[in-house]
C-alpha cells in the first residue's frame, strides 16, 4: 500500500506546527525518550501500526507491503501521556495496489 499524508499538527502548545514528517528534533534527543511512542522518530511525525504491532513512521509518503492483518492506527509521535494537548491533524490517503 501507499500512504500519503498532508496537513499540520501541534504536539505541544509552545511548539510550532509540523507536517507529517515531524520536525525540530528526534524524540530520543529529548529527556525521557522512552515516553514517546517511537523514540527514534522525529517529534510530531505521523506514525502507523497494524493491530497490536510495532509503530513505524509514515511521514508524508510511504509505500510498503503489508505483512500482517489488523486494524490500522495512526498517531503523531508524542509522549504517550501528552497526546491530549495535540491540535491540528493530517489528511491521510491510502492507496492499495
Amino acid at each position: 500500500i501507499t500512504i500519503i499524508a498532508e496537513g499540520e499538527a501541534i504536539s505541544h502548545p509552545q511548539l510550532p506546527s509540523v507536517g507529517p514528517d515531524g520536525g525540530w528534533r528526534v524524540a530520543k534527543e529529548l529527556g525521557r525518550p522512552e515516553q514517546f511512542i517511537l523514540p527514534s522518530a522525529m517529534c510530531g511525525a505521523l506514525l502507523c501500526k497494524f493491530g497490536d504491532g510495532q509503530a513505524f513512521v509514515i511521514g508524508s509518503n510511504r509505500t510498503f507491503i503489508v505483512q500482517t492483518s489488523g486494524k490500522l492506527y495512526f498517531s503523531v509521535n508524542d509522549r504517550t501521556h501528552a497526546l491530549i494537548d495535540n491540535r491540528g491533524g493530517f489528511k491521510v490517503t491510502i492507496q492499495t495496489q
